[in-house]
């Protein structure tokens, strides 16, 4: 992960940026074909970061960046101010579908099974990272299913693998189960075994 100075971020036309949606943390543009560029709102929600992770933010973003898992979309650049405070990042462009979108409901599900198998075989490889922040919103179907925008996301160093399993079970499925039941009764999610769906 690259680490560039905030002011490196005036060199960036974002009035021309394409925007693709806010967050109570931050604004999401993308920067090109291939990134998106996350412009946090103030510096006061950066001091909330720092006081969310046991480490410094920017020393919890580098170790979510080297996880090197593909269920798990990190930055890849971040801008720090002189205080060492995080207030933009950059990461991959994921074009896909969210699972809180309108469009989740024309998903294949043949389709979604199969992300969702291989999703599941990713998250058992995670031992220390339980995602608190993992919601629909953050659940993008892609070439598989992908997490996005895990700034609140934690180590968990004091758990053992089980519980840190367990955890990110009951929050991922509580997310992929809202995600299901909210759609239209005519759409076909909603003719499948939610059960087997989530409690692989």
């Amino acid at each position: 992960m690259t680490i560039r100075d905030v002011s490196e971020l005036e060199e960036i036309d974002i009035e021309n940026l394409e925007f693709l949606g806010f967050g109570h943390y931050g604004n999401v543009y993308k920067l090109d074909n291939s990134h998106v560029l996350k412009i946090f709102h103030d510096e006061k929600l950066a001091l909330i970061f720092e006081k969310n992770h046991a480490e410094s933010f920017i020393e919890y973003l580098t170790k979510l960046s080297n996880k090197k898992l593909n269920i798990i979309v990190a930055p890849e650049a971040v801008y720090k101010d002189e205080h060492g405070y995080v207030l933009a990042y950059v990461s991959k462009y994921i074009n896909g579908i969210k699972l809180n979108s309108d469009d989740f409901g024309e998903v294949d599900i043949n389709v979604f099974m199969k992300a969702l198998e291989s999703f599941y075989c990713e998250l058992a490889k995670i031992k220390d990272l339980i995602f608190y922040d993992g919601s629909a919103r953050n659940l993008i179907l892609e070439d598989g299913l992908k997490l996005v925008d895990l700034d609140l996301a934690k180590f968990q160093r004091c758990l053992d693998y089980e519980d840190v399993l367990k955890e990110n079970y009951r929050i991922l499925n509580n997310a992929i189960y809202k995600a299901i039941t909210k759609l239209k009764s005519e759409d076909r999610l909603n003719d499948i075994n939610l059960f087997e769906l989530v409690c692989l």
